[in-house]
């Protein structure tokens, strides 16, 4: 695997999420059915949690079989669980990842590409 596709199995299905775009990944399931799992996805990136995503540091998203996941940072790891929500919480059945979004180019990346080419 790469840090842009992770994949792992367990008895109860698959689990994969690929990074699509610098603020994007899709996350899959196969396997059992996906009503009355969690998705959740969460950043890993060592900041306060109130600076990541929707200022819990994970978001989840309910019944998901297969979703594209917008609004992410750029540059960000994030680790991909699917699980069950509880009384108790949330309670994960398998993860995959990390996987990170790639940076966004800078305004000075672009100024040297593309470069002249010259024959001698």
């Amino acid at each position: 695997m790469s840090a842009s596709t992770a994949v792992r199995e367990c008895r109860d299905g698959r689990l994969g999420v690929m990074v699509r775009t610098a603020t994007e990944v899709f996350v899959y399931w196969q396997g059992g059915p996906a009503e009355g799992l969690t998705l959740r996805v969460t950043d890993l990136t060592g900041r306060p949690p109130s600076e990541l995503l929707d200022g819990r540091g994970w978001r989840e998203v309910p019944g998901a079989a297969a979703v594209y996941l917008a609004g992410l940072a750029p540059g960000h790891l994030y680790y991909v669980e699917m699980g069950r929500r509880g009384p108790e919480g949330f309670f994960p059945l398998v993860g995959a990842g990390p996987v990170q979004t790639p940076w966004l180019p800078g305004p000075g990346d672009l100024a040297a590409f593309p470069a002249p080419y010259h024959r001698s």
